[in-house]
């Protein structure tokens, strides 16, 4: 038995078509940068002190 019947696999593609020039208008909208500083795992070097009053 498939996981996903025929018909299904069809109303998948004709909504992925249908949304195409939507998905691809919004793409051409954004603004790319290189200067994106992201911090995916541990420190990025900024240290915090707390100073016992």
């Amino acid at each position: 038995k498939p996981l996903l019947k025929l018909a299904y696999k069809k109303a998948r593609k004709q909504f992925a078509e249908d949304n195409m020039p939507k998905v691809m208008n919004y793409w051409n909208h954004v603004l790319w940068s290189d200067e994106t500083k992201k911090k995916w795992f541990g420190s990025d070097g900024v240290q915090h002190v707390c100073d016992a009053l």
